[in-house]
């Protein structure tokens, strides 16, 4: 025979506490736990961020030349065509 598993009415955390669904959100208590994850993020020195800004720039810059020379390189073959 099979097992019958009853059926919960909440959701299980990540801790496998049962959570209830009409739990209320608390405001204070997630700022105050996005703080505390805040904390403990490695951030980037001021010379590695212009760094990867830059290469981020310089990327972007490249392929919009791309693009807009594939776009300028279609339009000039279609008018051909057309």
């Amino acid at each position: 025979m099979e097992k019958q598993v009853k059926s919960t009415r909440g959701r299980l955390s990540s801790k496998g506490r049962l959570k209830k669904k009409n739990q209320a959100f608390k405001p204070v208590a997630f700022f105050k736990s996005a703080k505390a994850e805040l904390k403990k993020v490695t951030w980037p020195t001021k010379t590695e961020l212009v760094r990867m800004t830059s290469i981020v720039i310089l990327i972007s810059l490249i392929i919009g030349l791309y693009i807009g020379l594939l776009d300028y390189a279609f339009i000039k073959l279609t008018g051909l065509v057309l």
